[in-house]
């Protein structure tokens, strides 16, 4: 699934329009939200700028007129891929309930575009709250220019980022559940196209989730692409469902010691039983007693999210069964077994590296989200070998690091000079 996000500053030019279709043609979106659009629905050339190829879907929101020069205008498009319902809409944001028709999965989306003088960025704060007390389900994606960003370090030139607004920006997404969800390729969304010293670039362009939609998308990738024709750089957000990188999926898992393992006292004994029974060096002993530990744990306890699933399941074919005097016994072991939620907590805080929440709180959708936010910037997607190749296939990314450490570390076998040597001093060595 791929959402373009794009300021395009105006699609009245023929040059504009250009940019438009060559994006399309390059990236094929199924969704795109277009901001400043300068157009009116009205307009003869409206739907030859905007629909192409398979975007056959069109809804606007009417540029304004400010005194005969037009401002504003919001487009929607996408293809017969989404089923999209219109909820609402103004000025500033379109509402969209979609369904992926090829998964049968649903959310609520929002394309955005925030008032772009200072005076007025905190109503734009406050138009996010709002959507987030109107918005239809807990699966929320929100994008586009929103004209803000999240700290200093989002800006380059002119004059510092107010604190005030960077706290206030940051404090309404952190308030609705919305997480922004980072980027791919230069940093900067905008520039002002200036020169030397009054040359400004800021990253007010985003994709912006909440933790649901993150757990229903755990896999998704957001581009910034190529600045031109307008001053914004499009945005470009992948996303799947499936939280696997398919060419990894043969790779052998790591074997870890797991940190529930020690809360249990029979671990001590398989550990002291391993150990003395190996006659090897330490490392020898290490992998021995790990493998033999690993192996009790995965007896006992297994895939901890798999198991809950498990027993979920096994609940709520108890529950539909006609009751019976076993099968309330069974429904009260299986409900006592998911009360318990410690083991699960503990198993993903050790994979989200979360060291300052103590266990026992109930955080374990905080920590299943840092667990995979942890995953994907560890993801390696494209690398650039030294002739300037991209590659996105995990093979070529490993032979690309394989070949540049061999070249790195390799002796090019150097004729060492005999005088470069006097000017370490010479030491007697004496027994």
């Amino acid at each position: 699934m791929k959402f373009l996000s794009w300021n395009c500053r105006g699609l009245g030019n023929p040059s504009a329009v250009r940019a438009l279709k060559k994006i399309l043609r390059s990236y094929c979106p199924d969704l795109v939200f277009l901001m400043e659009t300068r157009l009116k629905e009205n307009d003869p050339k409206t739907k030859f700028n905007l629909l192409y190829g398979p975007l056959s879907n069109l809804y606007m929101i009417d540029c304004t007129m400010n005194k005969g020069h037009r401002a504003g205008g919001l487009a929607i498009l996408w293809n017969d891929v989404l089923k999209v319902d219109i909820l609402n809409s103004n000025k500033m944001f379109i509402g969209l309930y979609i369904t992926a028709c090829n998964l049968n999965i649903s959310w609520y989306s929002t394309g955005f575009y925030g008032y772009p003088y200072t005076s007025k960025k905190h109503l734009t704060c406050q138009a996010i709250r709002d959507i987030n007390q109107t918005r239809i389900d807990s699966n929320w994606l929100i994008f586009g220019d929103f004209n803000l960003m999240l700290n200093s370090c989002e800006k380059l030139g002119g004059n510092i980022v107010g604190f005030h607004l960077t706290k206030l920006f940051n404090d309404t997404l952190n308030g609705c559940d919305l997480t922004d969800l980072g980027y791919y390729g230069d940093k900067y969304t905008w520039a002002n196209n200036q020169i030397d010293h009054i040359h400004i670039k800021e990253r007010i362009d985003r994709f912006c989730a909440t933790s649901n939609w993150i757990c229903t998308f755990p896999k998704y990738i957001n581009k910034h692409l190529l600045r031109y024709s307008s001053d914004h750089n499009p945005i470009l957000l992948e996303f799947s469902e499936d939280s696997h990188n398919r060419a990894n999926l043969h790779k052998p898992k790591i074997q870890r010691f797991e940190h529930i393992w020690a809360q249990d006292q029979e671990s001590y004994q398989i550990v002291k039983e391993a150990w003395e029974h190996s006659n090897d060096n330490s490392l020898m002993k290490l992998d021995f007693t790990l493998s033999q530990i690993a192996k009790w744990g995965k007896a006992k306890y297994g895939h901890i999210p798999n198991k809950i699933k498990e027993h979920q399941d096994l609940l709520c074919k108890l529950k539909n069964d006609i009751p019976t005097s076993n099968n309330i016994l069974k429904i009260k072991e299986t409900e006592k077994m998911l009360d318990d939620l410690k083991h699960e907590e503990v198993w993903w805080a050790q994979r989200a590296k979360v060291h300052w929440l103590r266990q026992g709180d109930t955080n374990t959708k905080y920590f299943h989200l840092k667990a995979n936010q942890r995953r994907r910037k560890n993801t390696i997607h494209p690398i650039q070998d030294p002739s300037g190749s991209i590659w996105k296939d995990s093979d070529h990314i490993q032979t690309t690091f394989l070949s540049y450490f061999n070249n790195i570390f390799t002796s090019k076998n150097p004729n060492i000079r005999i005088d470069m040597l006097d000017v370490v001093k010479k030491q007697n060595i004496t027994s």
